[in-house]
């Protein structure tokens, strides 16, 4: 455009994604009114793949050869997607529960 000042337009492939680990707990009441203590766990993975699209104002500093001062916006289509999840649930009734809780009765 001029001495100190250029666009770019670029694009690139970007892989994003996160590890799932959650679990939750507490009571849950049916419908009869019989109490239970209810716990969730999840794990899993989360993949995305995009293709990016940066559209770039370069501003050059004219004192210092080589430096630019970059300032944009990016575009992102998402092309992929993939979720593993594993689910684990378990309710069991409150009176079961005394003081400690065993799985062997004595």
């Amino acid at each position: 455009m001029n001495d100190w000042l250029g666009l770019s337009l670029g694009a690139f492939y970007s892989q994003q994604g996160a590890n799932i680990d959650w679990a939750s707990a507490g009571t849950i009441i049916d419908a009869e009114g019989v109490e239970y203590y209810a716990g969730t766990e999840m794990d899993g993975k989360l993949h995305c793949d995009y293709l990016n699209f940066p559209l770039l104002a370069n501003i050059y500093i004219p004192q210092v050869k080589g430096l630019a001062v970059k300032i944009g916006m990016q575009m992102g289509v998402l092309v992929n997607d993939k979720i593993k999840l594993q689910t684990e649930m378990a309710a069991i009734p409150s009176d079961w529960i005394g003081d400690g809780f065993s799985l062997i009765q004595k």
